[in-house]
């Protein structure tokens, strides 16, 4: 038990994970800079010089719970997500004037099985899910009119194009990476075979998305298959807002408004049937404190989620708020530090054969500590009232460590 405790907190320590395309590593060497490696030899940045930018990265997590798992009886556990791939630029790459940029990317997930084992609904971590080895983001882009209009089509999550928060990128639980009441969207590992519109004038966007939805409605791992077009059962999403954007600063503020459809067939509570599911989302967030070095991201940025699903027969998933603060370089001495709170509100459905009673909160707090340009260490934690939405059960206490280090 020592030894196992043991590497729940060292293990997610030595976690791993790789951001080249994005990272200022030209001309750094092994464990200087942002990134373990460094430049390797000039290798990263000439490669990136001629369009081709190599991906890769592994998270960590380690997690201990204040009770009995509710499957196996586990209190503990370390989670991994490992994730390699490429992006090349077309044009870049071979000259073709006009072209796009491929990405394809490989996943891995392993580690202790601890699915269920909280029976939350807003998961404390979202890579504590299912084991699996997959080409799990496969896809080509098309710009047009300097990125006024865009195509995407291949596969990838929703969550990378639509509902997304950047200020929440931190947080582990589930609830901040994608809108909770959105519960017949696939959702990660199952990225889905999609296409996608997107239209950006001066920060105004609009955008509409199709992807394959057999996850939801069959179980089918869409994750795992190359790109495969369904018949049906398919999911469709539209937002529209603003965004704006700083190049030093980074994300600055954003407003979007959405809605999603599911075709597929879905049983009630009561056990009947109904096809087209929908439910829409608000989402906001905004700087609201910058920094004083105008060249980096810091600032303390708050955000806010609201949703809802248009029928709770369906799913406990009714109604959603969620609140946040970020605070990058709160300590002066600690410029790439990052502090962090949010509360997530699940009003669970109370409609005939629901299993839920009560609504699902959950309170987060994490630490950032950048050990090193290409460490960081992160302690979390999570209280959860009236886990899995039933008033009877006591409250849940889980604490984490995630560990990343950028090669």
């Amino acid at each position: 038990m020592q030894s196992r405790l043991l590497m729940l907190f060292i293990v997610p320590s030595l976690a791993c994970a790789v951001e080249a395309p994005y990272l200022a590593t030209s001309g750094t060497g092994p464990l200087e800079g942002p990134t373990l490696l460094g430049d390797l030899g000039g290798l990263r940045s000439g490669f990136a010089q001629h369009g081709l930018a190599l991906e890769a990265r592994i998270i960590a997590d380690g997690m201990a719970y204040s009770r009995d798992g509710l499957v196996t009886g586990e209190r503990n556990g370390v989670r991994y997500f490992i994730e390699a791939g490429l992006t090349m630029d077309i044009a870049a790459f071979i000259g073709l004037a006009g072209a796009g940029s491929i990405t394809g990317t490989w996943q891995t997930l392993a580690g202790d099985d601890l699915l269920g084992e909280t029976g939350v609904l807003q998961n404390e971590s979202w890579i504590n899910t299912v084991d699996r080895n997959q080409v799990g983001r496969l896809f080509y882009v098309q710009p047009f009119f300097d990125g006024g209009f865009t195509i995407k089509v291949g596969k990838d999550e929703v969550v990378r194009d639509f509902g997304r928060n950047p200020f929440a990128a931190e947080f582990l639980n589930t609830a901040s990476r994608s809108e909770p009441t959105a519960w017949a969207m696939p959702t990660f590992p199952d990225s889905a075979t999609m296409a996608l519109a997107a239209l950006d004038i001066g920060g105004w966007v609009a955008r509409f998305g199709i992807y394959d939805g057999r996850s939801v409605t069959d179980g089918k791992k869409t994750g795992e298959d190359w790109l495969s077009i369904p018949d049906d059962d398919v999911f469709m999403i539209a937002e529209i807002g603003f965004t704006n954007d700083d190049r030093r600063r980074g994300h600055q503020s954003g407003l979007v408004l959405g809605a999603w459809q599911h075709s597929g067939t879905f049983t009630t509570f009561a056990g009947d049937t109904k096809e087209d599911v929908r439910g829409y989302y608000v989402q906001g967030d905004l700087m609201l404190v910058s920094g004083s070095d105008p060249r980096k991201p810091e600032g303390l940025a708050g955000w806010i989620q609201l949703g809802m699903s248009e029928n709770d027969e369906f799913s406990v998933y009714d109604r959603h708020l969620g609140i946040g603060l970020v605070w990058r370089g709160l300590i002066p001495s600690r410029a790439d530090d990052t502090i962090g709170i949010s509360h997530s509100w699940l009003e669970t459905s109370r409609a005939t054969g629901a299993p839920s009673d009560a609504d699902e909160r959950v309170l987060e707090i994490f630490y950032g500590f950048k050990a090193a340009g290409w460490l960081t260490i992160q302690p979390d934690f999570q209280w959860f009232v009236h886990p899995g939405g039933i008033s009877s059960e006591d409250d849940l206490f889980i604490g984490s460590l995630r560990g990343v280090v950028l090669f």
